[in-house]
């Protein structure tokens, strides 16, 4: 019977042990995130700035729009005008932030400084073009390649279909903004370190 309840006593010490030295390696263990890194990405800057005063704004929400010198970043009733107007924008800075947060966004200011603004890298922005009907199908076809691209399924058959489109377009100016876009959209292709077209950005794709 002694022989028992020292086996016993042991098992029980043995557990408490087990459960005690786990707890403490879950209360020293500390999470970790990568050390955040914030820089400009110049050379997406200075392409993009080659667009000229070509980008809108398209959500006037608190949440998708930070406006530089208002309270809190923010004015609802100016952000709303620059969405009703259609207020043209110039890229000034790609903020890319490599560490835990993992983002980018776009700083953007309109004539003569007038209003200046941030927004996220991939969303709640455009470029006036898009709103081309021309250029409408190149888009859609653009988008799509974008997609099947990430997925490893894009093939030369895309591109054909994007060619056709393109030569369907009667408008020479039209025209030469479709054939700089598949330029762009080749390149990236071929090398991702190139960005997507500019007439794409906003788009919902890095």
């Amino acid at each position: 019977m002694k022989n028992i309840t020292k086996i016993i006593l042991f098992f029980t010490c043995t557990a408490t042990l087990l459960i005690s030295n786990q707890h403490n390696v879950k209360a020293n263990r500390k999470t970790t995130w990568p050390v955040e890194h914030i820089y400009v990405d110049k050379a997406v800057t200075h392409r993009l700035q080659q667009e000229g005063y070509a980008y809108r704004i398209g959500s006037s929400a608190r949440d998708d729009l930070k406006i530089f010198g208002q309270k809190n970043g923010y004015n609802k009733q100016i952000a709303q005008k620059i969405v009703k107007d259609k207020i043209n924008f110039k890229v000034k800075k790609v903020w890319v932030y490599s560490g835990a947060t993992g983002s980018e966004s776009i700083e953007l200011v309109s004539k003569n400084n007038k209003y200046h603004v941030s927004v996220d890298y991939i969303i709640d922005y455009y470029h006036k073009d898009t709103k081309i009907k021309a250029l409408k199908p190149l888009i859609q076809q653009e988008l799509k390649m974008l997609d099947k691209n990430e997925r490893g399924k894009l093939n030369q058959n895309d591109f054909n279909k994007l060619n056709k489109i393109t030569n369907q377009i009667k408008n020479p100016n039209d025209r030469q903004i479709a054939e700089k876009s598949v330029q762009q959209l080749q390149a990236f292709v071929k090398n991702n370190k190139y960005d997507i077209p500019s007439i794409l950005i906003g788009q919902g794709f890095y």
